[in-house]
C-alpha cells in the first residue's frame, strides 16, 4: 500500500485525539501531492501533529543523532517536518534503531521564535524474526512506545 498524496488525519482513540501526518515516498513539498497538507499546516489554528511518517530522513537530522555521520537526508522531508511540527517523526532506520534527544519545535511564523512543543526523531527497523531480534538486541528495534 502506497500513499498517493500527503495526508493529515485525526483519530479519536480512547477519548484522545491523535493527529497523524504521512507522506508518499520521495515527497516534494511543492508538488500537488502536498497541497492539502501545505494548506492545513499553514492555517493559523494549526498547532502541530502528534506523529509524522516519512520514508526519508530529513536533511540535517544526522547532526542531532549520536553516532551518525551520513548526510543522506532529504530537503523535502525536512521541509515537511519543519512545517508539520510533529511530536514524533518516524522514518526507516539505516541499519540500527536510533532516536534523537528531545528538541523544541519552532513557531509556525518567522515573526516569533518562541518554541512551541518538544519533538523527537525516531528511526525504526523492518520487522525481524524473534531469533534475529534476540541476536541483534535493541539495535534491531522495530516498534517503539510513545507517551
Amino acid at each position: 500500500y502506497a500513499l498517493a498524496t500527503a495526508q493529515l488525519v485525526s483519530l479519536d482513540i480512547a477519548k484522545t485525539r491523535l493527529v497523524v501526518a504521512s507522506c508518499p515516498p520521495r515527497i516534494h513539498w511543492d508538488s500537488a501531492a502536498c497541497k492539502t497538507l501545505r494548506d492545513t499546516v499553514s492555517h493559523v489554528s494549526y498547532v502541530g501533529c502528534d506523529l509524522l511518517l516519512t520514508d526519508e530522513w530529513p536533511q540535517g537530522v544526522e547532526r542531532i543523532l549520536e553516532g551518525v555521520s551520513s548526510d543522506e537526508g532529504s530537503f523535502d522531508a525536512a521541509q515537511v517536518a519543519l512545517e508539520a511540527r510533529p511530536r514524533y517523526h518516524v522514518a526507516p532506520a539505516h541499519g540500527n534503531f536510533l532516536q534523537s534527544p528531545p528538541f523544541k519545535q519552532l513557531a509556525a511564523t518567522s515573526s516569533t521564535f518562541t518554541p512551541k512543543h518538544t519533538g523527537r526523531f525516531l528511526c525504526l527497523n523492518p520487522v525481524v524474526s524473534p531469533a534475529e531480534f534476540k541476536q541483534k538486541g535493541k539495535s534491531a528495534k522495530f516498534v517503539h512506545a510513545l507517551g
